[in-house]
């Protein structure tokens, strides 16, 4: 009878026991034990993601720029060292007999014919040159004039001039330069077949002036004018002048010659 009882409370206890422990916060089991303790959380919800982001464009790397430098008219060589310097042309020249008196002319011989010169030295300074200096003037045939009367010589005449030139390049790198020569000089007169008659000597001054254009490292080609005077007396013992055949006290003979050649220049 008592047992009966102590289940029948038990069984009434029971329900109000649940409520309570669900009340707290407790978990009770299906077996209907009461578990201590906070029940558990539920999962967090998914995290999103955001997708990462496209491809950021890049543009390629720029070509180098190439920077094309003009030519020049010429090319930026320098004139030093070594020079030599041939050329060849022609001129005329005129040979007029004075005495030393005075300065009036007793006859005049002029003519014109090739010319030629060669040059050999070196700088000494930037752009300046000092070198050995040969020229010759030739005239064929000359017309002679004495007084007053023209006639043909039957004489070839020579004008050879050996000294010391000087030739300076404004511009070491440029074509145009200016020269002068100071030279001991000879004129010698011979005949047709070329067999020297007599010759007469002196001194002589020369000027000039050119261009040479480069045609490679060292080389030019270019032209050169060229002005010569000298004073020349016959050595024969004698007055008689060897070029217009004019006899006086204390002849000489003046003589001018020009020329325009084309030369070739290692420098």
């Amino acid at each position: 009878m008592r047992a009966t009882i102590l289940v029948m409370a038990l069984s009434a206890a029971a329900p109000i026991a649940l409520h309570a422990a669900v009340a707290l916060g407790q978990e009770v089991n299906l077996s209907g034990q009461v578990q201590v303790g906070p029940s558990p959380s539920p999962p967090p919800p998914p995290v999103y993601t955001a997708p990462p982001p496209p491809p950021v464009y890049s543009a390629p790397p720029a070509y180098p720029v190439t920077t094309v430098q003009p030519l020049s008219h010429a090319p930026r060589w320098m004139h030093e060292g070594f020079y030599l310097r041939a050329a060849i042309g022609g001129g005329g020249m005129s040979a007029a007999t004075t005495t030393d008196l005075d300065s009036v002319e007793l006859g005049r011989t002029y003519g014109g014919g090739v010319a030629t010169n060669l040059a050999i030295g070196g700088a000494v300074a930037r752009g300046v040159v000092v070198a050995g200096d040969y020229t010759s003037q030739f005239a064929f045939r000359p017309r002679q004039r004495v007084n007053g009367v023209v006639t043909t010589a039957d004489t070839d005449l020579t004008l050879h001039t050996l000294g010391v030139m000087v030739d300076w390049f404004p511009a070491p790198s440029g074509g145009f330069h200016v020269s002068g020569s100071l030279a001991f000089a000879a004129l010698e007169v011979s005949d047709q077949g070329g067999v020297s008659r007599d010759t007469e000597f002196g001194g002589s001054l020369s000027l000039g002036v050119g261009y040479d254009f480069w045609i490679a490292r060292k080389w030019s080609l270019g032209a050169l004018l060229r002005l010569t005077g000298a004073s020349v007396r016959t050595d024969n013992g004698t007055n008689t002048s060897s070029v217009t055949g004019v006899t006086t006290v204390g002849t000489r003979d003046e003589v001018g010659a020009a020329s325009l050649m084309f030369s070739v220049l290692y420098y």
